[in-house]
């Protein structure tokens, strides 16, 4: 879903679980648009969209790094639902929000203060390591939506 959106230059910009569907099928649908963005640019060769917007916006706790702290209002690409989808992920394999039960002040945020609680099985090791690629601080560094479709997470349950 967030592929498709952002090739049409579209950030949803409020990925959350309460946003995304389940159909009969068992297909999630993004659903709730009413703060997507739709760039006036198409998207790049590498599958993130060129910069746009710079209001935050969205539920806080599934908002990106630089959504977030913005001092300088420079403008965010599609990066930001990337990382809200590794909130998203994170709390439903966690049953928490990450980074938010550490001592670590927000702004501080590094890639290496994400930490799993739960005791996680051998075959679910491909799911940390794509909510660990997706809360990269650095938005340059994170997944493109093409990027998580070929994550090997989706490669072995596609056959």
């Amino acid at each position: 879903g967030l592929e498709h959106i952002h090739h049409y230059g579209i950030l949803h910009r409020d990925i959350k679980p309460e946003n995304i569907f389940v159909d009969k099928r068992g297909t999630c649908v993004i659903g709730d648009f009413g703060l997507a963005y739709i760039l006036s640019s198409a998207h790049c060769e590498d599958g993130a969209l060129s910069a746009g917007p710079t209001a935050a916006c969205g539920t806080s706790i599934y908002a990106a790094y630089e959504l977030v702290y913005n001092p300088s209002k420079r403008p965010y690409t599609s990066a930001v639902d990337l990382w809200s989808l590794g909130v998203t992920l994170y709390v439903c394999a966690e049953k928490n929000i990450p980074f938010y039960r550490s001592n670590v002040v927000p702004a501080d945020w590094d890639d290496g203060d994400l930490c799993f609680n739960r005791c996680w099985r051998e075959e679910q090791y491909e799911l940390m390591q794509l909510i660990k690629e997706l809360l990269r601080k650095d938005p340059q560094q994170r997944l493109t939506a093409i990027q998580v479709l070929q994550h090997p997470l989706f490669a072995t349950n596609a056959s």
